[in-house]
């Protein structure tokens, strides 16, 4: 034990002996520094770290303020065009003339092109789908089924779907598919049943 307890000491001594050392060679200019100094050594540190974080978090804000307009153009069915051409140069507008130019200039990083709007409903949509998809897979539920023809007299079979969650009972759209085989009771049968495969729905 005493064996064990000197080699102990020694190793302390030589760790003691490289720190000072490296203290001495690499960091020569430092042993003559207060300790203020090194505090706000400290706080410029923590201050261009949180200079950092805030800059990294911008793009996930942007992000998420693209999602929110994409959703916004979707439940007023306008045209995808309509934010990058009117809704983003207002809102910079309006951000300039009560907050000021540097803010303002930050939705410019705010990317809502036509195509963008239109990933980013289709994100939402598929999500959307996804969420009701789940909740159907462990709940009884009835649906409903409806026939329609757009402008070129193409068919499609919507789907509505009733289900219970909690004491409410829900309505949502559960999906649009084109009929293209015919619409005989069969036709409109596999095409809701192939639907439920897909989605594993039992």
């Amino acid at each position: 034990m005493e064996k064990f307890l000197n080699i102990e000491s020694k190793r302390k001594q030589n760790e003691d002996n490289c720190k000072e050392e490296n203290k001495q060679t690499n960091h020569s200019t430092l042993n003559n520094k207060s300790r203020d100094y090194f505090v706000r050594q400290l706080a410029k540190l923590e201050k261009q770290s949180s200079s950092f974080v805030k800059q990294t978090s911008v793009p996930s804000k942007s992000l998420l303020a693209s999602y929110k307009v994409a959703f916004r153009i979707a439940q007023c069915k306008k045209p995808h065009t309509i934010a990058e051409e009117l809704i983003l140069p207002s809102a910079i507008d309006m951000v300039s003339t009560l907050i000021g130019e540097s803010v303002a200039n930050q939705l410019k990083n705010i990317t809502l092109s036509n195509n963008t709007i239109s990933r980013r409903i289709q994100d939402i949509s598929d999500n959307i789908n996804d969420q009701l998809i789940d909740k159907l897979r462990n709940k009884n539920f009835a649906i409903q089924l409806d026939e329609a023809t757009d402008n070129n007299k193409d068919a499609y079979l919507i789907c509505y779907v009733w289900f219970m969650d909690g004491v409410d009972i829900i309505e949502e759209f559960l999906f649009c598919k084109s009929i293209l085989s015919g619409t005989k009771a069969k036709d409109l049968f596999d095409i809701t049943n192939n639907f439920m495969d897909h989605n594993n729905i039992k």
